[in-house]
């Protein structure tokens, strides 16, 4: 497979909300998409299972603590969607997970690239 698409950008430029439509999209081409993200992002606004946009579209999720458990929850998956990678607790781990995974997955990453003082993760 090995094909990668990040959303990357500041708060509120509809990262999440572009990452939801190019699922969409594979999930209308009969591709199962699986997101992935991590427990810790669980916004207000949203119920656990369930990602929820600013503008208020919504999309299944997997809620998890720690990335390790992200192999046996997607393996099913044609294409895994991960949300907000950096707030998982061993985020140090995803790389390599995610580098097993594009061999037979695609793979579409969306999350900030900074704190709000521009700071890189």
């Amino acid at each position: 497979m090995e094909k990668l698409s990040v959303w990357s950008g500041p708060m509120s430029s509809s990262k999440t909300t572009g990452a939801l439509h190019a699922a969409r999209r594979h999930q209308r081409l009969h591709r199962s998409v699986v997101l992935v993200r991590p427990i810790a992002s669980v916004r207000e606004h949203e119920q656990p299972g369930v990602l929820k946009t600013k503008n208020g579209e919504s999309f299944p999720s997997i809620d998890l603590r720690s990335a390790l458990e992200i192999p046996e929850k997607v393996a099913s998956a044609d294409v895994v969607w991960f949300d907000e990678v950096f707030l998982f607790e061993d985020e140090s781990k995803l790389f390599d997970i995610i580098q097993e995974l594009i061999k037979t997955k695609e793979i579409i990453v969306s999350a900030l690239g900074a704190d709000a003082f521009l700071r890189p993760f």
